[in-house]
């Protein structure tokens, strides 16, 4: 829905979004979401360990998150603010990294032990 509207509509959406981030004022209805149980796929249904949250919340609320999310993620890399051996929910990067940097270190160690 969000995606078919008109120019002017979405114009209206920006000016909220930056009156809200200009003012830190974050409404107050986008504060509280409905959380939902949903069964994992074959656990029991008495154990209330076998259920996962769903919190719903707000279309425009959600679409308010993922700016911010995409502003502060850009603003650290351009900085470089976070280590480089920061991989975890990083674009480009992964957790497989350290275990290939690991792989690699441990290999090494092996050979020098090796040849002593």
């Amino acid at each position: 829905m969000l995606q078919k509207l008109t120019k002017c509509s979405a114009n209206a959406v920006l000016k909220l979004y930056n009156l809200i981030w200009l003012n830190s004022d974050f409404l107050v209805s986008w504060r509280h979401s409905v959380v939902l149980p949903v069964l994992k796929p074959g656990k029991d249904p008495l154990n209330p360990a076998s259920y996962r949250p769903i919190s719903l919340t707000s279309t425009l609320c959600k679409l308010m998150e993922k700016l911010v999310t995409n502003r502060l993620t850009y603003f650290v890399e351009k900085h470089n603010i976070l280590s480089n051996i920061q991989s975890g929910f990083r674009k480009g990067r992964s957790t497989v990294d350290h275990i290939i940097t690991l792989q690699a270190v441990l290999q090494q160690d092996f050979l020098t032990s090796a040849q002593i």
